[in-house]
């Protein structure tokens, strides 16, 4: 048989040695049945390509034996491997302070695997094309995280998380510290031109006092 689906270490059970397939294109002479009996098994290759070889004797009822046939069956490992997604999908973070995203703690949102055959797997991510998003920074809004294992012989699995981050922090404003204006009442004032925009968020306040040297009477 060929294509059978297993790791190396289980070829033999999962492609047995079949007595009805060892006979056939074999006879007795005098017409009578013929028998195979296994000798020797021996697997071959590596889990993404294995042989199993079965060396057996073909025996006549006179138990006449025809020895060291052999026949073989191939297969290979085409399970994927078993991925787990971190639990809680979907997550929601809030910004980390003094960031416009939330920086991930360590490996929170990381996905285990495992492979039936017990190779190893490489884990990679959509988002940094890495095996873990620790120490690095989701932006605001909602991000699907696609999460992919791969075993040694091409086989693949994969899962998603969705972490939205909301920005839960107030804005900060930030005045420049420097030397005030001083007037002395002597054509010294601040022209704003029309239209003039304020750069930045919200509402600003000015304080001031005016100086007027006569009032109408």
């Amino acid at each position: 048989t060929t294509g059978t689906n297993a790791c190396k270490a289980n070829a033999a059970t999962a492609a047995p040695f079949n007595a009805s397939l060892a006979i056939q294109g074999y006879s007795d002479n005098c017409l009578g049945p013929v028998t195979a009996t296994l000798t020797n098994t021996v697997v071959t290759g590596t889990d993404c390509n294995w042989t199993v070889t079965y060396t057996f004797s073909v025996l006549d009822e006179c138990n006449n034996a025809l020895t060291n046939r052999t026949y073989s069956n191939t297969g290979s490992d085409q399970t994927p491997p078993a991925i787990t997604c971190a639990s809680g999908s979907p997550f929601t973070r809030g910004t980390t302070l003094g960031y416009c995203g939330y920086i991930v703690s360590g490996t929170e949102f990381n996905a285990t695997a495992s492979d039936l055959c017990g190779g190893a797997v490489t884990i990679t991510n959509n988002f940094n094309l890495t095996n873990t998003l620790a120490n690095d920074t989701l932006p605001t809004g909602t991000t699907n995280i696609i999460w992919t294992a791969t075993d040694a012989c091409g086989n693949s699995s994969s899962c998603t998380i969705m972490v939205t981050v909301n920005d839960g922090e107030n804005p900060q404003v930030f005045c420049k510290i420097g030397k005030g204006l001083d007037f002395d009442g002597t054509n010294e004032y601040v022209t704003v031109a029309d239209n003039a925009v304020l750069e930045g968020m919200g509402a600003l306040t000015v304080m001031g006092w005016m100086k007027i040297d006569a009032l109408p009477v």
